[in-house]
């Protein structure tokens, strides 16, 4: 199974009650086989407390300077495309 979030920020906790729970379900989904990709907005106040390396082992990742997230129709459900520019 492959996840993907969009969210605020898990690399910084500064002012950011969500990241730390987070973490740990990840944690917790990666120990399962879940692959999991996590795309954040690259903004200096967070830049400048991050508390989680570039390089995490449960998760990927990505900083994007924007990002564009869309839904389209799919049959019968949507399905969430998102663009990001590094």
């Amino acid at each position: 199974m492959k996840i993907t979030i969009f969210g605020l920020t898990l690399s910084s906790s500064w002012g950011n009650g969500h990241a730390t729970p987070y973490r740990a379900i990840l944690r917790a989904l990666h120990r399962r086989g879940v692959r999991v990709s996590s795309y954040e907005k690259n903004v200096s106040y967070y830049a400048k407390h991050r508390d989680l390396d570039f390089f995490c082992n449960y998760c990927n990742l990505r900083f994007c300077t924007k990002l564009l997230i869309y839904c389209e129709e799919a049959g019968r459900g949507k399905r969430v495309r998102a663009e990001a520019t590094a």
